[in-house]
């Protein structure tokens, strides 16, 4: 209550949204994969989503029209379980990791724009997530985090990063960010009682000493989404899995809390965390693009859940966005239950659209309307694909927006209720502050 009231008193227009301003318009059926779905990602060449039969790139549309589908344009020929983008090469462009369930591959990007044939392969017997970090890789496993760099000669050297995890039940995906705000991007593993937190270091590949925070979080962690839910300056992470889903907060003593039952109706929708939901995606999400960080839910046996944040983590159900109450093709589809999912602008008007892959691996672009036309956006990226992640702070004036995740090949949308001056914050490698000042009166690209 006492951030709300400090918020009111400082803002010369205070607003607490109730409801969400997007709702869905038409749909567009962008075929069938081969084998089931296992994730995606929206990167500079298009949304990725991995598939066992054969990953596939859609790259969005312009003007309104629909994305289309250039995996044989790229040459692309992956096969992924896990997957996440990079230069891990150093030669300046982005190239892919994909791992297939038996081998971690790199997929390198050319020159002209086209996927080159793997040029480091190892085998790599499990993974349950795949995630950059400074040209490196990071798999997290159900016994600690192995990390990966690439060979001179071929293949990945290897280290390890272990805990006692044997009380923490089921689990081990990671989140690569910059939680304790000094430059250097952290590990946090999350398990279904607790989680482990991997401080880094200014010196690449070196981390501190694993620290396990024991907490009830879901039955099986499989999707974290990082975030500034509250807007109080430290980075939250939004978990689904087998349970629901959950959101863990940090303390002023920077302890990890669960706080799902004070969420408002994400509270009372997830289950707590320990219901019969599946969720087996998640991504960042603002559907009212008024800069409230929330998060978008994709479920085995359901419709998506979406959700807009009223101001400091308390969240209210995205009603217009409801598929049982649509008629598209895609609402049938989708509202039994999902494979992945995302939320990204796939039609080039600025609003967030919903890429999902249905149970009988159809892949389904829908797509969001709204009144008000989305000028007014930050779309912020790294400018050294070899970099990163970097964990960036977003001000408006006096009001804080929330903390973003900025992965390398991943642009990240960061909306603003209104145009005006934006600060954007972050820590160099270095350790030491960076800030970055503009007026934000249009679409606005800012590579960092």
């Amino acid at each position: 209550m006492i951030p709300a009231i400090r918020y009111t008193v400082s803002d010369a227009r205070p607003d607490f949204p109730v409801a969400s301003t997007l709702t869905w318009g038409n749909d567009f059926s962008l075929g069938k994969l081969d084998d089931p779905a296992r994730g995606c990602l929206a990167t500079t060449v298009g949304v990725v989503v991995l598939s066992e039969g054969g990953d596939r790139v859609y790259r969005p549309g312009t003007g309104g029209s629909p994305p289309t589908d250039v995996t044989a344009e790229l040459g692309l020929a992956t096969k992924s379980k896990a997957a996440t983008a990079g230069d891990f090469n150093g030669d300046g462009r982005l190239d892919l990791a994909s791992w297939d369930g038996n081998r971690l591959q790199l997929i390198p990007g050319n020159a002209d724009g086209v996927f080159g044939k793997p040029v480091d392969e190892d085998g790599l017997a499990e993974c349950c997530s795949l995630d950059a970090l400074n040209g490196r890789l990071v798999a997290g496993t159900t016994d600690g985090v192995t990390l990966l760099v690439p060979g001179a000669n071929g293949g990945f050297q290897r280290s390890r990063l272990s805990a006692n995890t044997a009380s923490l039940g089921p689990g081990g995906t990671c989140a690569v960010a910059d939680f304790n705000e000094d430059g250097a991007p952290d590990i946090v593993q999350v398990f279904a009682y607790g989680l482990v937190f991997y401080a880094g270091s200014h010196e690449p590949g070196v981390f501190a000493e694993s620290v396990i925070t024991e907490v009830d979080i879901v039955k099986h962690p499989t999707a974290v989404v990082c975030g500034d839910y509250d807007t109080d300056g430290q980075l939250d992470l939004m978990v689904g899995g087998i349970g629901g889903s959950t959101l863990l907060i940090r303390g002023e003593d920077g302890g990890w809390m669960n706080v799902i039952d004070e969420t408002g109706e994400l509270g009372a929708a997830s289950g707590l965390g320990q219901g019969d939901d599946v969720v087996v995606a998640a991504c960042a999400s603002d559907v009212n693009g008024d800069g409230r960080q929330c998060a978008a839910l994709f479920h085995a046996a359901s419709g998506p859940s979406l959700f807009f944040n009223r101001g400091f983590a308390c969240f209210g159900i995205a009603r217009s966005l409801d598929l049982s109450e649509s008629r598209l093709p895609a609402a049938e589809s989708l509202g039994t239950g999902q494979m992945t999912g995302l939320l990204s602008d796939l039609n080039g008007d600025l609003a967030p659209d919903m890429l999902a892959v249905d149970r009988q691996q159809g892949v389904w672009a829908v797509f969001g309307e709204e009144e008000r036309s989305r000028r007014f956006q930050a779309v912020v990226s790294l400018a050294d694909p070899a970099s990163g992640p970097l964990t960036v702070t977003a001000v408006m004036g006096k009001r804080r927006l929330g903390m973003w995740v900025i992965r390398p090949g991943e642009p990240t949308t960061v909306n603003l209720p209104r145009a005006g001056p934006l600060n954007l914050r972050w820590k160099r490698s270095d350790g030491t502050s960076a800030s970055r000042a503009l007026v934000v009166t249009r679409p606005t690209p800012v590579a960092l």
